[in-house]
């Protein structure tokens, strides 16, 4: 079983399941500080490195969650069958990781707050700078979850008290609400040190391998992520007001909360490649070597393209490709594609591949009638659930741009993300005016800044395998982005029925949904269930799981050990998170040739 370093710990049985006391803690703490004696340094490590498999693209977050967890309900991957995913291990190991990370940053606060105000202020860095990470996991593990150990959470290492050390469910509204507060405070520490540099500890940057001891990556990290965390609870629920009350804030001080708007090296909060353990992309395997499992989403394909997905239609005995679709036009349709995934030949879909580095296409002529992408289609109706088959789809390319790419950045918060953000606000009116001309602005920008990036990490790989395709010049992209939001839908899909968002909302909210793609798919995944957008198919599956959830059960660990645990009345694939759609998940219906819309209870 995986550890569980919390109030998990009631007997001495338990004691595998975590640390019992301040002498455990000091003796098992060696990775990642490797040092004798717990040090707010090397804690602040701690808290970094604990959620590194997750909050990063090792293995366990992009293989094993985000292929076959967050990617299936929110249709950044291409799969198949049963809603359930393919190794639950590693969906379980979330939490486990979370309370590692939650246990260092607790024993940090400890020694912290033991120290005298002027020694304090010099470790401030290290204090709030864990507790930004720590709470990027932690809204995602809510955004999972919903209600979760945390006020109460991980004390005993810092009390030595077992009895104390149980923690009850903190409600989802009550984290996001404390979240957003305290990243406040964060933020006006960062920004304070930005313009006093003296005033950071001198060994900061050797024990911050995500920022580099820079404040003010710290503060555009603090204040995108309070803008991320705001809009998620600005919809629905009951802390609408305080969300829309911190969007205000940010947006109407862009001096003291500035958010990410450049791709600048310097202002970008990422992780170099350390060329080991689970960042080590470079050696190949994993994606590389799958033979299934890595198909396109026939909903991104569909997004991207002005004629949408490959389709067919079937004339007699024979498959008959409906004309044009799966095409890729120039200067029309979206040319992050062109990086993510693989073409497929003739009008059958034989198996052969092709990427635009080996057809070396150039942008400017006309792409052969026969070249498509193919993402699996969940709109195609097959009277056996289980058979959405992907035989001929395109696949993401396992020698593409960030495979193998030895100067690949793993990357914690786009300015592509923030500024969509941005423009949701203002298109909405949340908490600043609603103004269109600004929303629209920020929208470009936003898709812009998307797209630079996913061309950056093209262009920074040095394999021999890196598709060669340029990104097309500043005045294309602009025009790209700024056609994007009048027609963001591809005209072949109805775009959906009276009370959805107006045109210009379902613009900022897919292109979020595309910039995410496979490499955020949690942010998705949360997304579609607080909006609904993009409008997706979700047809009836195989498996325990028979429809999309709108959360996942807790694990093994919650149910068995945790004396608090709310029941199983009380969690349930269904249960609404309070930041979504009060609807529930879209449940599609195919009745007579048509798909229709249900809803969760």
């Amino acid at each position: 079983m995986k550890k569980i370093v919390s109030f998990l710990l009631a007997t001495v049985m338990l004691l595998s399941f975590s640390n019992c006391s301040d002498e455990d803690f000091d003796a098992k703490y060696r990775d990642p500080s490797t040092i004798a004696e717990p040090t707010i340094p090397g804690l602040f490590t701690g808290v970094l490195r604990r959620c590194l498999d997750y909050s990063n693209y090792g293995y366990s977050r992009f293989f094993a969650v985000d292929r076959q967890f967050f990617g299936y309900f929110s249709q950044t991957w291409g799969f198949t069958g049963s809603y359930e995913p393919g190794f639950s291990g590693y969906v379980n190991s979330l939490m486990g990781s979370y309370y590692y990370a939650m246990t260092d940053y607790v024993k940090l606060l400890e020694l912290y707050n033991a120290m005298g105000e002027d020694l304090r202020k010099q470790y401030d860095p290290f204090r709030y700078g864990a507790m930004v990470h720590l709470y990027d996991y932690l809204l995602s593990t809510v955004d999972m979850y919903g209600n979760i150990p945390f006020s109460e959470a991980c004390t005993l290492p810092a009390t030595g008290d077992i009895v104390a050390s149980y923690a009850p469910y903190d409600k989802a509204e009550d984290i996001y609400s404390t979240v957003l507060d305290d990243l406040k405070t964060a933020a006006d520490v960062f920004i304070d040190l930005v313009s006093k540099p003296g005033d950071v500890h001198q060994g900061f940057a050797a024990y911050d391998f995500l920022n580099t001891g820079s404040p003010l990556k710290w503060a555009l990290y603090t204040n995108s992520l309070r803008l991320r965390a705001a809009i998620r609870s600005a919809q629905h629920g009951p802390i609408t007001a305080k969300a829309q009350a911190a969007i205000k804030e940010i947006l109407e001080n862009p001096a003291k909360y500035p958010i990410l708007e450049t791709n600048e090296l310097d202002e970008m909060i990422f992780l170099k490649n350390d060329h080991s353990d689970a960042l080590n992309w470079e050696g190949g395997g994993g994606l590389g070597e799958w033979s299934n499992g890595k198909s396109a989403s026939g909903a991104i394909v569909n997004r991207m393209l002005s004629n949408g997905n490959w389709r067919r239609t079937v004339v007699g005995d024979k498959d008959v490709h409906v004309p044009n679709t799966g095409r890729y036009i120039p200067d029309v349709d979206d040319p992050r594609i062109l990086l993510l995934y693989y073409m497929r030949n003739g009008e059958r879909l034989s198996s052969n591949q092709y990427s635009a580095n080996d057809l070396a296409v150039d942008l400017t002529g006309k792409w052969q009638d026969s070249l498509c992408f193919v993402g699996v289609d969940m709109s195609v109706y097959r009277p056996d659930p289980s058979y959405y088959d992907n035989v001929y789809t395109s696949e993401i390319m396992s020698g593409g741009f960030f495979w193998q790419n030895k100067n690949f950045e793993h990357v914690q918060m786009t300015a592509g993300e923030a500024l969509l953000h941005k423009a949701e606000a203002y298109q909405r009116g949340w908490g600043v005016a609603k103004d269109e001309a600004k929303a629209k602005e920020a929208f470009v920008e936003g898709v812009t800044k998307s797209i630079e990036l996913y061309y950056h990490w093209n262009e920074v790989n040095n394999n021999n395998t890196t598709v060669a395709v340029k990104i097309p010049a500043d005045e294309k992209v602009k025009a790209f982005a700024e056609a994007r939001w009048e027609t963001s839908v591809n005209p072949a899909i109805p775009y959906g029925s009276a009370g959805e968002p107006d045109i210009h909302i379902d613009a900022i909210l897919t292109q979020k949904w595309l910039h995410w793609g496979i490499f955020f798919s949690r942010q998705a995944w949360a997304q579609i269930r607080r909006t609904g957008v993009p409008k997706l198919i979700y047809p009836q599956a195989s498996g325990s799981v028979n429809w999309a959830p709108d959360r996942w059960r807790y694990d093994e660990g919650e149910r068995y050990y945790n004396p608090y645990y709310p029941g199983t009345e009380n969690d349930t694939y269904y249960d609404k998170l309070f930041w979504a759609d009060p609807r529930g998940m879209r449940r599609s219906v195919y009745t007579n040739g048509v798909w229709s819309d249900q809803y969760g209870d």
